[in-house]
């Protein structure tokens, strides 16, 4: 069911502290689907006993990940690996009600949802989002898996 029919839409306000529910997203996350999905919504897991280990989850949205596009000096924080980090007040963490924005080229629409609760994004050394405020710092640079 895609989000248009819904005034207020029943998300996940608060994920459990140490466990999520599952994890989506791919080629078939669309403006239909929650941004949420694509993160934690351990709030949706029916039984606290199926939801996921937070461990397992960045494990597998970091390491893993790297990993599989032939990113092999990236996604764990250790000596001689590359590390972007967030930091994450996980009791603050919670999620705010999803906004459509046209600011897409063309006026193009798409669906965000921001959080609260995290502290930090650190990329290259270099803090680029502060409470949820963009410092401005632009580290990064666009980089290529294996081909």
């Amino acid at each position: 069911m895609g989000w248009s029919g819904l005034s207020r839409p029943e998300l996940p306000t608060q994920p459990s502290r140490r466990s999520c529910g599952r994890v989506i997203g791919g080629p078939g996350v669309d403006e239909s689907d929650p941004p949420s999905a694509v993160s934690l919504d351990g709030a949706g897991a029916p039984e606290p006993s199926q939801n996921l280990p937070l461990e397992l989850v960045v494990r597998k949205q970091t390491g893993d990940t790297a990993r599989l596009y032939g990113l092999g000096d990236r996604g764990v924080v250790a000596p001689g690996y590359k590390a972007d980090l967030n930091v994450i007040d996980l009791d603050g963490l919670a999620l705010r009600l999803p906004e459509l924005v046209h600011d897409l080229p063309g006026g193009a629409r798409r669906l965000i949802q921001r959080a609260d609760g995290y502290v930090a994004t650190v990329v290259a050394g270099e803090v680029t989002m502060e409470r949820g405020e963009d410092t401005g710092a632009r580290p990064g640079r666009l980089i290529r898996g294996m081909r």
